[in-house]
């Protein structure tokens, strides 16, 4: 069983506060903390999983199983709601949220899982339920589950968001958008289960084992690698420890790889967290050179600062600025690339962030374009003639990605589209040759189900020379 690592008590001290009665979690209740801080307390999935592992110290099995169980309710929660409500004498919303949480794991066992005992799963739910909520609770828990076990619940088959676990407007979004596409697009976000990093040292083979990890090509990008634990996390590896990989989708790489920068140029990361942008851009200019990165969140900036130091990275600047107001008057043509790497709805990461699926609404969808727009408009004016502009999301929604673009240049005639097909790798280009009607025109939307990574835009513009 694992122990609670002192240097990280603060979640025993809140699972004091919520009078749960575990001490040495096992993997099953790892699952119950960190579905509670995210279901119940608004955390991040992924964040969440860090934390708990890192007070908990689990084994490799105990996280394995947890994490999946934790990505495996996220992702579809809507679902197993629908689920519950069906075996509920009253709605869900007025349960203990402690009972919520138990109840939506041992659904999620009972129908997603390959775990085959299903009196074990009801037993499992029962004991836990006596830890974090009133006696009184297991009868509930055990008698809806066993009710599910007599007489499953199937889910609609044509209901898009029942069956990946988007609200329903998400669905109807993403119908609109891919169509017939749509539920292909959204079973591969459920099958991206590859850790992708960039290798920042040329010297490293194409295919090596570290530490009982393995790495192996990724899908496009030259220098992506997928990582292949085995009973250990990538911060584990030395690779990781002395800075030589950098945790990044392809994605984000091929974003990072646009600027057309040399050693000694300016580059200004606008939006810069979580950082891998940051310190490739950095390796783009070397020493010689400068990168600029700003964000207006300072833990995030730490966040930044922490891959820095890991990295050995020394030629950034981190600035805490709020990118939507004007830049310093000495930053005006100044930069030989600037990157955009907006805030956007995130609807191409619904595999590492499931809670979007029930979390991002159309109202703050909405809400994006605006600061977008604003973002954008004020980076421009940091690129020096014959600069670039590298403008990129990770989501899927046209009127965050090209929209936003298209609009840009539109009413900036100083700025013209770039031809992205002498920039893109071949691998890509032969993965999706479709690819090249909308690289011939500046932009490039990833897919999951197409290019085996997330769902990424990016689009690139070029300030005309005086």
């Amino acid at each position: 069983m694992p122990t609670i690592c002192p240097s990280t008590y603060n979640l025993a001290v809140l699972m004091q506060r919520r009078n749960f009665k575990i001490k040495s979690p096992n993997e099953r209740e790892l699952s119950f903390l960190i579905l509670y801080r995210v279901l119940e307390e608004d955390g991040y999935t992924n964040l969440s999983i860090q934390s708990t592992f890192k007070t908990f110290q689990p084994s490799f099995i105990e996280r394995n199983w947890a994490t999946a169980a934790v990505y495996g309710v996220t992702s579809r929660l809507t679902g197993i709601d629908y689920i519950l409500n069906k075996k509920l004498k009253r709605p869900l919303e007025q349960l203990q949220p402690a009972v919520r949480t138990v109840l939506r794991l041992g659904v999620w066992e009972l129908t997603e899982s390959y775990e085959s005992n299903v009196a074990a799963i009801c037993d499992q739910a029962c004991n836990l339920t006596k830890k974090v909520a009133n006696r009184g609770a297991v009868g509930l828990v055990n008698g809806v589950l066993r009710a599910l076990i007599r007489k499953p619940v199937i889910l609609p088959k044509k209901d898009l968001g029942l069956q990946f676990g988007l609200i329903p407007e998400l669905a109807g979004l993403f119908k609109k958008w891919f169509g017939d596409e749509a539920a292909e697009l959204l079973k591969a976000f459920d099958q991206q289960t590859n850790l992708t990093v960039r290798l920042r040292d040329p010297a490293l083979p194409e295919n090596w084992q570290e530490e009982e990890s393995t790495f192996s090509p990724a899908s496009f990008m030259p220098e992506g690698r997928f990582v292949h634990l085995k009973s250990n996390t990538i911060a584990d590896l030395p690779s990781f420890k002395n800075g030589s990989i950098m945790v990044q989708g392809e994605g984000a790489m091929l974003a990072g790889s646009l600027h057309g920068l040399r050693s000694g140029n300016c580059a200004l990361d606008a939006c810069a967290a979580p950082g891998s942008k940051t310190i490739q851009l950095a390796d783009a200019v070397g020493l010689s050179g400068q990168v600029i990165a700003q964000d207006i969140h300072p833990v995030r900036l730490q966040r930044i600062k922490d891959h820095l130091h890991r990295c050995n990275v020394h030629n950034v600047e981190l600035m805490e600025r709020d990118a939507t107001q004007p830049i310093p008057s000495e930053w005006t043509g100044m930069f030989d690339a600037v990157l955009v790497d907006a805030p956007c709805s995130g609807l191409g990461q619904l595999g590492n962030r499931p809670e979007l699926r029930f979390r991002m609404t159309y109202e703050q969808i909405q809400s994006l374009y605006p600061l977008q727009k604003q973002i954008l408009e004020v980076s421009a004016q940091a690129v020096k003639p014959g600069g670039r502009l590298i403008y990129s999301t990770c989501t899927l929604n046209p009127a965050e990605n090209e929209g936003q673009l298209l609009a840009f240049l539109d009413s900036h005639s100083q700025f013209v589209s770039v031809d992205l097909m002498p920039l893109l790798p071949k691998r890509l280009l032969d993965k999706d040759p479709t690819l090249q009607v909308d690289a011939s025109k500046g932009y490039i939307t990833l897919r999951p189900d197409r290019h085996n990574c997330e769902g990424f835009f990016v689009g690139l513009m070029e300030l005309k020379e005086n």
